[in-house]
């Protein structure tokens, strides 16, 4: 139980950093300052989220070991 369910949100978290990375490659999109301002803070959390999952998976790996 411990790696699979991470294996299978970690790259959930990947898709949405690409799909907000290219939200902002849209100039209509990023137009709207509200829209861009959440967007980026979305972004941050989204790569907060990405970079824990990675963590605690290599922590159940060395665990593991």
């Amino acid at each position: 139980v411990g790696v699979f369910p991470i294996g299978v949100l970690a790259p959930e978290a990947e898709q949405a950093v690409e799909a907000i990375h290219k939200d902002l490659e849209d100039p209509e999109f990023t137009s709207d300052p509200k829209r861009l301002h959440d967007s980026c803070a979305a972004l941050s959390d989204a790569q907060s989220r990405v970079e824990q999952l990675y963590a605690r998976w290599k922590e159940l790996e060395e665990r593991q070991r």
